[in-house]
């Protein structure tokens, strides 16, 4: 029987008892709609440019990297925690969801191949490395389009270095693909300044800081997949399933590096906006691991760790292209508080995924997460209905390990306490949300990229 591991040094439990949240429509979860301070940039009166230095800009603006998680044994799962985990950490409060929705209706492991340890970086294949190919189909703004070519080049160099085993590592991700939905964010809101059209050093810019942008979210990745236990990602094995969590911790704190060492060569201001988001990146990682396993997790908090692990960086993009094309402030906010909510409606989403897609589609079984005690939108909102389909699920996550049959049944559950319709319903809320904030900018292709943009994150198949 597969064990679960231990959780050594989480913070102690100081919020309230049992959850008296009854559903994810309930006013109560929303009633804090404050924006969350680690996330939430807005635009100075003055831009101020870096000028490259040799060494690059250490010092000059702080940003410290999410802590290395240690390694995990191998123990029995820890003991079920109390609802309000994590209160601790939270901060002035999320946004709202727009609207009270309606109450919806109640509706193999395979042995890891060995990796080459010859340095070279990894040609992109496998399931989902089209992403961001298919992302392109979206974009109408052929300028965009084009920047999303050119990036995997850049972030091909940036993840070389002068050892061979960690160049293979850190390239584990980037050579996958995934979908580039954040550097798409940024060339898109790029298009609104007067330096849009800008090429030469404007162009390698938005190149750079888009590269970074993606190095963090990638990094974050490689963090997550230590602590989560996880075997696959992007429809292969993790870097921590071939090699170890020493090698996967090591490229990803090598790929946040390199993200910094890019962010400081363009721009302060978005260097700045940077460490707030790796810093909210480490709180929301912190808080999800304080929740693990916890069948009382407040549907509050859960959208705390989504704006912090998922919409700072969706926020920061939006941000950051706007910024470097010279918009105004005013486009800047508009844009940063779109890529907020369009992050919250990407993770809802995410959540849903991982209950319905196919395994050949999710490049891993349907409700993995609910193996390690992580728990998405749908399984809460599941959780919190009362009767037998609510209970039998309660039961099933109860048990030290799920058997396949069990996690089926699980995802079933899931589906029928309403967990799937509930959750899609809140993605499409936040979605439309986003588009509402871009009311006030100027027609065009890249607004209706950005529209189109919104209309994948709750419609794409993974």
């Amino acid at each position: 029987m597969r064990r679960r591991r231990r959780r050594p040094g989480l913070l102690p439990h100081d919020g309230p008892g049992r959850s008296d949240v009854r559903h994810h429509a309930d006013a109560r979860q929303h009633a804090a709609a404050r924006r969350i301070d680690a996330g939430h940039h807005e635009e100075p009166d003055a831009r101020r440019r870096a000028k490259p230095r040799p060494g690059g800009h250490a010092g000059q603006v702080p940003g410290a990297a999410p802590p290395v998680p240690a390694d995990r044994g191998r123990g029995r799962r820890p003991r079920r925690r109390r609802a309000g985990a994590g209160d601790g950490l939270r901060d002035p409060a999320l946004p709202d969801r727009p609207g009270r929705a309606d109450r919806p209706a109640r509706g193999d492991r395979r042995r890891p191949a060995e990796v080459r340890g010859d340095g070279a970086v990894p040609r992109p294949g496998g399931p989902q490395v089209l992403g961001h190919i298919e992302i392109g189909r979206w974009l109408t703004h052929e300028p965009a389009a084009g920047l999303l070519t050119d990036l995997d080049t850049v972030l091909e160099e940036a993840v070389r270095s002068e050892h061979p085993h960690l160049t293979r590592a850190a390239a584990h991700l980037v050579a996958r693909g995934g979908k580039r939905v954040r550097p798409a964010l940024l060339f898109l809101s790029a298009a609104f300044g007067p330096d849009a059209a800008a090429a030469g050093a404007g162009r390698e810019d938005l190149l750079r800081v888009a590269a970074a942008v993606e190095l963090l979210h990638v990094a974050s990745l490689y963090h997550d997949d230590v602590m989560d236990r996880a075997e696959t990602r992007r429809g292969s094995p993790t870097v921590n399933a071939l090699r170890g969590d020493a090698e996967a911790v090591t490229a990803g704190t090598f790929a946040f590096a390199r993200a910094i060492r890019l962010l400081a060569e363009v721009d302060e201001v978005v260097t700045a906006w940077a460490s707030q988001s790796m810093l909210a990146l480490a709180l929301g990682q912190m808080q999800e691991a304080e929740n693990t396993y916890n069948l009382d997790h407040r549907l509050g908090s859960y959208a705390q760790i989504a704006a912090r692990k998922t919409a700072a960086l969706f926020e920061l993009s939006c941000r950051a292209g706007a910024h470097l094309a010279g918009a105004p402030p005013a486009a800047v906010n508009a844009l940063g508080h779109y890529g907020r909510a369009l992050g919250l409606a990407f993770q809802a989403a995410d959540d849903t995924l991982d209950v319905i897609a196919p395994e050949a589609t999710l490049g891993k079984r349907p409700g993995t997460d609910l193996r390690e005690g992580v728990y998405g939108l749908p399984v809460l909102i599941a959780l919190h209905q009362s009767g037998p389909d609510a209970d039998r699920l309660r039961d099933l996550l109860r048990r030290d390990d799920l058997s396949a049959a069990e996690q089926e049944e699980a995802c079933a559950l899931i589906s029928a306490s309403g967990g799937v319709s509930g959750a899609s319903a809140i993605a499409q809320d936040y979605a439309h949300q986003a588009v509402t904030h871009l009311a006030g900018l100027q027609d065009g292709g890249p607004k209706d990229s950005l529209v189109r943009l919104a209309r994948y994150v709750v419609m794409r198949p993974y």
